[in-house]
């Protein structure tokens, strides 16, 4: 029975409709690891397992947060340890399939047709709020955070082939042109000020990588570019400063340490934090236990406090010393195999996406809902895939 499946048909069209529909509609999340599962189970029984490189350092990551029920003994963080577990074996689980053809033209008509169907939420259907009669509106992943992180990625995946890309048609240099400036619109419309820090920390990396490319001719030309941009800025920047444009007073605010309530309680939360590591610093309290369920706080900020709203303060409160540097160990690894392959436009891409995410997370918490990691592990699944099945 098992013999008659084709494993690798049903992988390759499986993926093309559950990898964009997953974006869009987030709530398939568990069935589509049970999808990715049972294709797995059939590939090894039939072909043996291959083995990715990223066992040992998803294996660590696991351990990490799974020591944090030592001591504290609680069956949620076992519970809440599995369920990312299960986000990170997807690299391995897709790596056991032979990688998706012209992966990096498809991401473009991916990528483009997501930005169309962004756009359109934004400024016509508006389906998808917040809350009933918020003007935060998004497009993926099911929250306005997330979504962000997908428009951000795409705007990469777009600047990196237009730049990288040597053999491209006009069309292709016209669409991924479009599809910069279609998401640099939506990393601007979802407001999510951690995104506008990494969408400006990454095009600074894109400038340097530009520059660094290019001969000493069009080096003059970016410098004398870049001058006359910043020169058009300095002269509007109080007529601009004093709009009262809701996405200029977003930005602003980024730098308000004293009024904005916003900025106030993160930095409360994250001294909460490292008072709480102090109690438990090796192991920590116990993964995803830094809330308002577990931990006291002026009754000002309980409604808030999901989390410590940086990845990096939870995590020491939460698995200590221990959890926090085998997590870290295990990101880095993928940072390492991506510059590995930053001469190639995936490899480039995506060590851009994961460098720009890693900006985001020392803001944010993305590992509640998950749906962001659940992302940002397929795509390095495929291309991850890709790269090493290519040079073999």
């Amino acid at each position: 029975m098992i013999e008659k499946i084709n494993e690798e048909l049903l992988f390759k069209y499986g993926t093309y409709i559950l990898f964009p529909l997953f974006i869009l509609y987030p709530s398939i999340h568990s069935e589509m690891f049970l999808f990715y599962l049972f294709l797995t189970l059939i590939k090894i029984k039939k072909t043996g397992y291959k083995k990715s490189g990223l066992e040992l350092y998803i294996g660590l990551a696991i351990v990490g947060l799974g020591v944090s029920f030592l001591g504290n003994w609680q069956s949620k963080i076992i519970k809440q340890v599995f369920s990312v577990a299960k986000i990170l074996v997807f690299p391995l689980f897709i790596y056991q399939f032979n990688p998706i053809r012209e992966l990096e033209k498809k991401l473009l008509g991916l990528f483009n047709i997501l930005g169309v169907y962004g756009i359109l939420e934004f400024l016509v259907l508006k389906s998808k709020t917040m809350t009933p009669g918020s003007n935060r509106y998004f497009s993926y992943l099911g929250f306005f955070m997330d979504s962000s992180v997908v428009a951000l990625s795409g705007y990469i995946y777009c600047f990196i082939y237009l730049l990288q890309k040597k053999e491209k048609s006009k069309i292709e240099k016209i669409v991924s042109a479009v599809g910069i400036f279609i998401f640099s619109y939506l990393v601007l419309l979802h407001q999510v000020r951690a995104t506008y820090l990494s969408f400006v920390f990454v095009n600074i990396l894109i400038l340097v990588y530009l520059f660094i490319k290019i001969d000493r001719n069009k080096k003059i030309i970016l410098i004398l570019v870049l001058l006359f941009l910043g020169g058009v800025g300095l002269k509007s920047y109080k007529e601009i400063s004093s709009s009262n444009n809701v996405y200029v007073k977003r930005i602003k605010s980024i730098g308000d340490t004293k009024k904005n309530h916003s900025n106030i309680a993160r930095f409360y939360f994250w001294k909460t934090a490292v008072k709480t590591f102090k109690t438990s610093p090796i192991n920590g309290i116990g993964y995803r236990r830094f809330n308002m369920n577990n931990i006291p706080v002026e009754p000002k900020y309980k409604n808030e406090f999901y989390h410590a709203h940086s990845e990096l303060f939870s995590m020491l409160a939460e698995v200590g010393v221990v959890g926090t540097l085998l997590w870290y160990v295990f990101k880095l690894k993928i940072l390492q195999l991506l510059y590995l392959e930053r001469k190639k436009t995936l490899g480039l891409f995506l060590l851009l996406t994961f460098i720009a995410f890693e900006v985001q997370t020392f803001f944010e918490v993305y590992l509640v809902a998950k749906n962001t990691y659940r992302y940002l592990l397929l795509l390095l699944g495929f291309v991850y895939t890709n790269l090493k099945k290519e040079e073999n």
